[in-house]
C-alpha cells in the first residue's frame, strides 16, 4: 500500500471512532496484534506512517477538541493523570510503550512514573529533545552549550518549532511566530476558541507554568532519550541526570546533522524514532 493510500485508511479509521468518548485521545491506527503506541505530542499520524509493526497507535493531547483551553492542567502531574485516563479506556492492563516529544517528553516521563508507580509495567519510554527547565541547570551545569539548549528544548521552542518550520532560520517564519502568539494572547483573553492553526502554540503556553515547575523524580524503566549531537560536557551531564531517574541502561542517542528541535519531527529523524521502535517490539517478542 503506497503512503498516500495509507494515510487515507488511517484518516477514515478515526473518522469512525466516536470522539465523544475521549477527553485527550486521538485514535490513530486502532488495530493491531501487538501493545500499541502513545504518542504524547508530537506527530502521530506520521509515526503511524512508519513504524512497520502490527499495533494501534494514539496521540495524546488536549488539542483534538475546541474548547481544550477550559481544561488546562495546573501541572504535569495532573496533565499525565488526565492523559492515563484515557489510555485506560483502550488499553487498562498494558505494557505500555509511550512516545514523548519535547513538552511531550516531560508529559510521557510523568506518566511512566505514575505507572511505575501504581505496579503497572512500562516497556518502553523514548523521550526526543524532552523539556528540561532550570533542574539540568541547577544541577551543576555551567556551559552556555546547556542552557542554550535548555531554552531551546523548554516551551518557547516547542512552541515555535511545532507552528513555524525551522524558525531559527528564516525571518519570516520568526514574524509569522510572532504574529500567531499575538493572536493566541488576544482570543484567549477575549475568551474566545483558537482556531485549529492556533492551538498548539495556545496549549503550550498554557501548560508554561506547569512545565516550568515539574522536577523530575525516580522512574527506572526501559528508556531511550534522542537529541542532537551536544558539546561533550553536556551530552556526560544528560547521561548521568537521565541514568540516576530511568536506571544505568537509558539508551541516549545524539544525533549528527540536527540543527533545530524542529528537526526531529522531519526525515529522516522521524523515521529513525520508527525504527527504534519496532527493534523494541522485535526484541521484547
Amino acid at each position: 500500500m503506497c503512503a498516500e493510500n495509507y494515510q487515507t485508511n488511517l484518516i477514515h479509521q478515526v473518522t469512525r471512532i466516536d470522539m465523544s468518548n475521549f477527553e485527550t485521545l486521538m485514535p490513530i491506527k486502532t488495530k493491531g496484534s501487538l501493545p500499541p503506541l502513545f504518542c504524547v505530542h508530537g506527530e502521530p499520524l506520521k509515526m503511524a506512517m512508519r513504524i512497520k509493526a502490527d499495533r494501534p497507535v494514539y496521540g495524546l493531547s488536549h488539542v483534538y477538541h475546541a474548547s481544550f483551553q477550559d481544561t488546562i492542567a495546573d501541572s504535569i502531574e495532573e496533565l499525565a493523570e488526565q492523559y492515563l485516563n484515557d489510555v485506560f479506556k483502550v488499553w487498562p492492563d498494558g505494557p505500555y510503550h509511550l512516545l514523548g516529544f519535547s513538552a511531550g517528553g516531560m508529559v510521557a516521563y510523568e506518566m511512566a512514573r505514575q505507572l511505575i508507580e501504581s505496579g503497572k509495567k512500562v516497556d518502553y519510554l523514548i523521550m526526543v529533545e524532552p523539556s528540561l527547565g532550570e533542574q539540568v541547570v541547577s544541577a551543576g551545569a555551567k556551559s552556555a552549550d546547556l542552557k542554550n539548549f535548555v531554552s531551546e528544548s523548554g516551551l518557547n521552542a516547542s512552541t515555535i518549532g511545532y507552528l513555524a518550520s525551522r524558525v531559527r532560520k528564516s525571518l519570516i517564519s520568526r514574524t509569522n511566530t510572532l504574529i500567531s502568539r499575538v493572536k493566541v494572547a488576544s482570543l484567549l483573553k477575549s475568551g474566545k476558541e483558537l482556531p485549529e492553526d492556533l492551538r498548539w502554540l495556545g496549549y503550550l503556553r498554557a501548560l508554561g507554568p506547569a512545565i516550568s515547575k515539574y522536577e523530575y523524580t525516580v522512574a527506572p524503566c526501559q528508556a531511550a532519550l534522542v537529541y542532537r549531537a551536544l558539546a561533550p560536557d553536556t551530552e556526560k551531564l544528560l547521561n548521568t541526570f537521565w541514568s540516576e531517574l530511568l536506571g544505568p541502561m537509558t539508551d541516549m542517542r545524539y544525533i549528527e546533522g540536527v540543527t533545530s528541535h524542529n528537526d526531529f519531527m522531519l526525515d529522516p529523524h522521524l523515521s529513525n524514532v520508527g525504527q527504534m521502535l519496532d527493534q523494541r517490539i522485535s526484541e521484547t517478542g
